[in-house]
């Protein structure tokens, strides 16, 4: 069954973060999905594969400086979502 990431059912706490952040999705879960992470100048910093468990996914960003980042989600069909967050030492 197809389940398609709507912008509004992606939340991302906490906005301002150190060493975690946890991305709630809902009505999407148990589909794979593919994670980038961009600083603010653009420049790609991670890419990889996630599982979302229990509507969860958790990324360590305790080694990420100081900056704000924009992650961008993708699904097996190609549809992508984007978020915004700060990382704050």
């Amino acid at each position: 069954m197809r389940k398609k990431i709507i912008n509004e059912e992606l939340k991302i706490y906490p906005v301002t973060a150190k060493d975690q952040i946890e991305i709630s999705m809902f009505n999407v879960e148990g589909i794979k999905e593919f994670h980038s992470l961009s600083n603010n100048l653009g420049s790609l910093i991670q890419e990889e594969e996630l599982r979302i468990e229990n509507g969860l996914i958790k990324i360590t960003t305790s080694d990420l400086p100081s900056d704000v980042y924009s992650l961008q989600l993708k699904n097996r069909f190609n549809e992508t979502v984007s978020k915004r967050f700060v990382i704050s030492w």
